[in-house]
């Protein structure tokens, strides 16, 4: 099958012809998801980074309690721990990296790998232009393979009108051939260019995850096909590149429409917009207009009001000057009062104080009054 695929074109091209009669190319493990085309290198980056990473922890937490053990006799329950994660991890780790890189090197999914003695696989190639005159049954060079013309014409047609139909774009005729039961379409002829296919094709792309696999960057297939029309046998893609281009047109016009559509919106917008500022002025000015009197009515009833608070305030400063001077009449007429009753009772306390001295002079007399009698009667009597 690589053969017939190798004569017709690159190696590059056949993986990717051999990859369109599948639904999709799956590859390798599933873990939580398909593994595809577009992970396969990453996939196996991961698992061998991984097992690196379980055998230096190995390391270190088996070196770690070798030297605890020596110097106390027991052992650190963590590192125990840290051993078994690792070993256990590192185990799967190593089983991953194997059969993946196994299964990379002969270019098969795991899926493809369950029936790969027994697999038989039909493939549709595109004959180049410059070979179909050797295609007629006529000749000597009768093909011993089926053949098929490819876009097929829309409705069966009798065999005259067959031969004098010509559809609107380039029919292209298509080999159907069949491998042989074992025979890996997919294998480019030794494990290192397999293993290129899917790592890259330098050192730094096999050890950094920086690149998708070269099988799943289809832009040196395409280039390819530029500089080879002649020999190009995925004629869908180049459909698929037709409806695209039919597609954009499509879309610009729907875009095209529809600035139309919105540059119109726009514009009736731009006029509802400016019929309602002019609504929004006038109602504005009309606003202002009543605004501007109700403003005048206030400032009239404010000066009104003014003018009554003067009264009343002139009208109270006259009552509260008459009632101070009235107070302070009351209070000079109270101070005169006083006055008069503090000299009263100073006169009083006058005339007391004399009376008192008088009593106590009389008393005194009185009294020497008394010890003279005495005297006199103690005299007498001696």
């Amino acid at each position: 099958m690589f053969l017939f695929a190798k004569r017709m074109g690159d190696h590059f091209i056949a993986r990717h012809v051999v990859a369109t009669s599948q639904t999709e190319h799956i590859t390798v493990e599933r873990v939580g998801g398909v593994v595809s085309e577009t992970s396969f290198k990453f996939f196996i980056q991961f698992v061998f980074y991984t097992l690196i990473f379980c055998v230096f922890s190995l390391i270190i937490c088996a070196t770690f309690t070798a030297e605890i053990i020596q110097d106390t006799g027991g052992a650190n329950v963590h590192l125990a721990i840290g051993i078994g994660l690792s070993s256990l991890f590192g185990l799967f780790s190593f089983g991953m990296t194997i059969s993946s890189l196994q299964l990379a090197m002969w270019n098969l999914s795991t899926i493809e790998n369950l029936n790969r003695r027994s697999a038989v696989w039909t493939l549709a190639i595109r004959v180049p232009d410059r070979m179909l005159a050797r295609l007629n049954p006529e000749s000597r060079w009768a093909p011993t393979f089926r053949t098929i013309t490819y876009p097929l014409p829309p409705v069966p047609l009798s065999p005259e009108a067959a031969r004098d139909y010509q559809p609107p774009e380039k029919q292209h005729v298509f080999a159907i051939l069949q491998t042989l039961p074992g025979e890996n379409p997919f294998d480019l002829g030794s494990p290192f260019k397999n293993l290129q296919q899917v790592l890259g094709y330098s050192i730094i792309d096999w050890f950094l995850p920086l690149r998708q696999s070269p099988f799943d960057r289809l832009g040196d297939f395409l280039g390819w096909i530029k500089s080879n029309p002649s020999d190009y046998m995925g004629s869908p893609i180049r459909k698929k590149k037709k409806k695209k281009k039919k597609k954009k047109k499509k879309k610009k016009k729907k875009k095209k429409k529809k600035k139309k559509k919105k540059k119109k919106k726009k514009k009736k917008k731009k006029k509802k917009k400016k019929k309602k500022k002019k609504k929004k002025k006038k109602k504005k000015k009309k606003k202002k207009k009543k605004k501007k009197k109700k403003k005048k009515k206030k400032k009239k009833k404010k000066k009104k009001k003014k003018k009554k608070k003067k009264k009343k305030k002139k009208k109270k400063k006259k009552k509260k000057k008459k009632k101070k001077k009235k107070k302070k009449k009351k209070k000079k007429k109270k101070k005169k009062k006083k006055k008069k009753k503090k000299k009263k009772k100073k006169k009083k306390k006058k005339k007391k104080k004399k009376k008192k001295k008088k009593k106590k002079k009389k008393k005194k007399k009185k009294k020497k009054k008394k010890k003279k009698k005495k005297k006199k009667k103690k005299k007498s009597i001696l």
